[in-house]
């Protein structure tokens, strides 16, 4: 056993390393125009819909709840929300994101002590283009898609 070290830093993705960059009300705009539906409500009515997260191979199924759920708080049920659920994934841009604050720093100093790893709950098919993006993808020792072990 190691004392006053450690073997590895592990580091999370989603708002630890990087944050998402876009318009969240564009891309809300984006999945009415692409299901073909009268937009109603707010990203934000949206997002307060969403409980829990979504199953990393159903994530069509947890989105058409909430948009289910914005839709009859805006009287607009029933509604297709499985192509607004549709119409939302397919307007994503799982690559577009940029360094939080200090994690540029958090990962040179874990760099210079040892190993450094991403562990993630995401799947890799959404999560590979956020690293690959910021330029990780080489430069990690290891790599978890915790969302591909269900």
């Amino acid at each position: 056993m190691r004392t006053g070290r450690y073997a590895a830093t592990v580091f999370d993705l989603d708002d630890t390393l990087c944050r998402r960059d876009g318009d969240p009300d564009a891309l809300y705009a984006r999945a009415f125009r692409r299901a073909g539906v009268e937009p109603f409500g707010e990203p934000a009515d949206l997002w307060a819909a969403l409980t829990g997260a979504p199953t990393p191979n159903d994530e069509r199924s947890y989105f058409a709840a909430g948009f289910r759920v914005v839709a009859a708080r805006h009287g607009r049920a029933p509604v297709d929300a499985d192509a607004l659920a549709d119409g939302l994934l397919s307007s994503i841009d799982h690559g577009a994101v940029s360094y939080a604050p200090g994690a540029r720093e958090a990962l040179a100093a874990a760099r210079r002590r040892g190993p450094v790893g991403v562990l993630t709950n995401g799947p890799e098919w959404r999560q590979a283009p956020k690293l690959e993006s910021l330029g990780l993808t080489d430069a990690l020792d290891a790599t978890v898609y915790a969302g591909d072990m269900a």
